[in-house]
């Protein structure tokens, strides 16, 4: 792996996971890490970030103190979860992170309100999917519903590993609000409840959800 640096020094939350090993892969040809964290009593903690995602070690360790994973860096990286983030967030206040990258998922009405407010201290990006290719079938699905009335009925559904802790996912919320974008209205108001037991007919003009949870390792790559 190339370990040209671009001047601008990352961290990244969870390295030991999943999407950390693949943010620290992808990160790393370009950029230089400098820190990331793993949850308390991990084992990843102290272990090289660059071996845990399988490439050239970096000299830089998994810690679990945020503000002391993000103390040589400029941009925060982090895809872990709505609490922890925010607590993450909270912490780096202190340190000297001028920008914060976030794709953390399922985050409540008052958690998202309560992630903007730490846009007065960082540089910050926030979006349940960073993909081209899902952005674009957002505009695409928010212009179909624009143009296709209540009497085309809208249903989201979405399957992901046994291990996605939240539900729907992010991706499929997107779809949701851009749906619900393009009825005139917001997602919260149009999206119906899980169908469970005697629901009646469907309501038109309304937003579903169907989910799936199954396959997928037990175990960390």
């Amino acid at each position: 792996m190339s370990t040209k640096s671009t001047g601008i020094r990352i961290a990244i939350a969870g390295a030991g996971g999943r999407m950390g090993q693949t943010l620290t892969r992808m990160a790393g040809a370009d950029f230089r890490i400098v820190g990331g964290t793993e949850r308390k009593g991990a084992p990843q903690l102290g272990m090289d970030i660059g071996m845990l995602a399988n490439v050239d070690a970096l000299g830089a360790v998994a810690v679990a103190d945020p503000a002391e994973a993000a103390k040589d860096a400029d941009v925060w990286i982090d895809f872990t979860a709505p609490a922890a983030t925010l607590e993450t967030l909270e912490r780096l206040k202190a340190t000297s992170v001028k920008a914060a990258i976030v794709g953390a998922t399922g985050f409540t009405p008052e958690q998202d309100k309560a992630a903007a407010a730490y846009a007065d201290r960082f540089a910050m990006v926030k979006t349940t999917n960073f993909s081209l290719g899902v952005n674009l079938l957002a505009g695409l699905i928010e212009q179909a519903a624009l143009r296709l009335g209540p009497e085309w009925d809208i249903e989201i559904s979405e399957t992901h590993h046994r291990r996605k802790i939240d539900a729907p996912s992010g991706t499929a919320l997107t779809m949701g609000e851009a749906a619900a974008r393009g009825r005139g209205g917001k997602l919260a108001d149009l999206r119906s409840p899980p169908y469970d037991g005697i629901t009646g007919a469907r309501e038109a003009g309304r937003i579903g959800f169907a989910v799936s949870r199954a396959g997928g390792s037990d175990r960390r790559p």
